[in-house]
């Protein structure tokens, strides 16, 4: 069976990769998450989780880019939150929607690590993904499921809403944001990787597939695999 190795950004991404999306490819492809490293100290210990700088993830991947057993490498980060020294977000479009500007970002992601990450011996190993804007929005692809989780069906947070992956109005209306106020509503906190796994089981990935077509133009480009 092929193996596809995820960098995820955090510990969040690395278990709806593990229990949403990789159950679903069980037949095809073995999806392993790996969570991004973004700290070291020492040569004994290191932490993971969140995005610091882009060379640290520069780093990770061409390190995995060297198991050869792998039939490939692709990534699962946020849009929402990128290091300012990401491949293209100097030269971001100021045209187009968010669509055309993550293609961009994609596209140079690619190109730096083909460049720096081994060249030729890399072609077609490497797909870039980054989540529009951030993971909680792939929720949004049933605002109910998020109403229902926290007993808030009526809440201001899940109306008006539009296409899951354009959510992010501002710096207290993107995604993730909302589901802490509707959480803050009903007297409870938001644990993504408990609350955020629910709700997504409650979805289902062909429902996220659905309503989120960058997440699922990723997912088909695994399959084709």
């Amino acid at each position: 069976m092929k193996r596809i190795l995820i960098l995820c950004e955090g510990q969040t991404e690395s278990t709806f990769v593990r229990q949403i999306v990789a159950p679903c490819f069980e037949e095809k492809l073995f999806l392993q998450p790996v969570v991004l490293t973004t700290k070291r100290e020492g040569s004994m210990s290191k932490k993971a989780g969140g995005v610091g700088t882009y060379v640290k993830i520069r780093a990770d991947i061409c390190k995995l880019l060297r198991d050869s057993s792998a039939r490939a490498v692709t990534t699962f980060l946020d849009y929402y939150g990128l290091p300012k020294d990401f491949p293209g977000k100097a030269t971001l479009p100021k045209s187009g929607d968010i669509y055309t500007k993550v293609a961009h970002l994609e596209k140079e992601f690619e190109e730096d690590i083909q460049s720096h990450c081994g060249g030729s011996s890399h072609t077609g190993r490497f797909i870039p993904f980054i989540m529009v804007h951030e993971f909680e929005a792939l929720l949004f692809a049933e605002p109910t499921s998020i109403g229902s989780h926290f007993g808030r069906e009526s809440s201001k947070h899940l109306l008006r809403l539009p296409q899951p992956e354009y959510i992010n109005d501002t710096q207290e209306r993107h995604p993730k944001a909302r589901i802490i106020q509707i959480a803050h509503e009903a007297g409870r906190g938001y644990k993504p990787t408990i609350d955020g796994m629910s709700i997504a089981q409650a979805i289902g990935l062909a429902r996220m597939r659905d309503a989120c077509p960058h997440f699922n133009a990723w997912l088909q480009r695994l399959e084709q695999l």
